[in-house]
């Protein structure tokens, strides 16, 4: 009944509060991610400037290993945000094109490593601070619209959830109201089915205690304990 009605309404409420925290722990992950993101890129084009800078063969092996160890976690990035994305029409859009912006920032950087090899740094350098350069700003910029839009996704969870949470504290001042109610009727109930009879055997006690006879004795059909003493008063 009613203790159904209140359990399930504050198993709704927790409900509520679990997936808010969820919620708020995902579009977190999203910025994290997106910031993570946008420094492993800057890393690499650090360590590949340092390369053009005039590093010896073992140097090189080196940024090239760091620049590879940069490529993993975003790999590892990449595919957590399309999976946490994958429901959000917009965020995946601003997603499949930093995946395609990547893309090609990789390929142009392999280019990038080989020149460096080849001694052929001028064209190396010319690259990075030409078409690579405009990726890397596409990527901070799309990064960006990826964290604005997550903010917003933020907001719009927080009002939902402001709202629901409202919803629910009316219904439960509702079925409160809805108890008190209930409860103010059923000792209405009890008083009349209880207090009104002992009141008039009261009455009945006070006129014999007084020496007289009551007139008017009703006959009561009741069983239980007023009802036997009612009929006591009748013998």
């Amino acid at each position: 009944g009613f203790g159904s009605l209140l359990f399930i309404t504050l198993e709704r409420f927790v409900s509520l509060q679990e997936k808010e925290k969820q919620q708020f722990q995902r579009h977190y992950s999203w910025i994290s991610d997106a910031k993570e993101l946008r420094i492993n890129i800057e890393g690499q084009r650090n360590e590949l400037l340092l390369a053009i800078a005039g590093a010896s063969a073992d140097q090189l092996d080196e940024h090239e290993a760091v620049i590879q160890q940069h490529k993993v976690q975003n790999d590892r990035l990449m595919q957590r945000m399309q999976s946490n994305l994958a429901d959000d029409v917009a965020a995946s859009d601003l997603l499949e094109q930093l995946v395609l912006v990547r893309e090609a920032m990789i390929q142009t950087r392999g280019k990038q490593l080989q020149l460096i090899r080849a001694g052929q740094l001028q064209e190396a350098l010319a690259l990075n601070s030409g078409v690579q350069q405009e990726r890397f700003s596409q990527i901070h910029h799309l990064g960006l619209q990826l964290t604005r839009l997550t903010e917003q996704r933020i907001d719009e969870a927080q009002q939902h959830s402001l709202v629901a949470l409202q919803n629910l504290r009316t219904r439960m001042l509702n079925l409160g109201l809805l108890l008190v109610t209930v409860a103010a009727v059923l000792a209405w109930l009890l008083s009349r089915h209880i207090a009104l009879p002992l009141a008039s055997l009261t009455g009945w006690a006070e006129q014999i205690g007084r020496g007289e006879i009551p007139r008017e004795v009703l006959v009561s059909s009741r069983l239980d304990e007023v009802g036997r003493l009612a009929q006591a008063f009748v013998a």
